[in-house]
């Protein structure tokens, strides 16, 4: 009966490790967005720095993001000397992000007004070089331009306005980095 039984235990460890190798497998498939809908992978831009204005750091991922309910991409911005000491920040809640041409658009969400609204903020970056300078930064509040839409094939969110902020300019120090991976 020994026998028998040191069988069934190297039987039920075969198939557990096949379990978890299976596991890892389609896991590490559908992160890189080899199956399912809404695959990636997601282009992100990060940056952190100045421009002659305002100091500035930032991560936005374009994408789905199951994790965050209500909110569509993942990230958090900051954006310092919006009005003398004050700075804003908040949750990313949608991103366009193009590697081709190196630019990026996402919208934040800083604050609520006394109503409840949120107040968002929508920023424009630009990676021209990737060991710094270069690189533009720009920025408007303006609750009209920064909301998001719903793509109706992948369900991603994306700012609902892609130009430039009329106070895009040079990053001063720091740097922008959009990638794909």
């Amino acid at each position: 009966m020994l026998p028998t039984r040191l069988l069934i235990v190297r039987v039920a460890s075969a198939c557990a490790f096949s379990a978890l190798l299976f596991l890892a497998f389609s896991t590490a498939n559908h992160a890189q967005g080899q199956s399912g809908v809404g695959g990636g992978p997601w282009p992100s831009v990060v940056g952190g720095g100045a421009t002659s204005t305002f100091k500035f750091s930032f991560s936005a991922n374009e994408g789905p993001s199951s994790a965050r309910g209500a909110y569509g991409s993942a990230g958090h911005a900051k954006i310092d000397g919006v009005s003398n000491t004050t700075k804003i920040q908040g949750p990313v809640l949608c991103a366009t992000i193009d590697v081709t041409t190196q630019q990026g658009w996402f919208v934040f969400q800083y604050d609520t007004d006394a109503s409840g609204n949120a107040l968002r903020a929508r920023v424009y970056a630009k990676d021209v070089s990737d060991s710094g300078g270069g690189d533009t930064f720009g920025w408007d509040n303006d609750q009209a331009t920064a909301t998001c839409v719903q793509n109706p094939v992948d369900l991603t969110l994306h700012p609902a306005v892609v130009t430039i902020p009329a106070n895009t300019s040079a990053v001063t120090k720091g740097n922008i980095v959009i990638d794909n991976d």
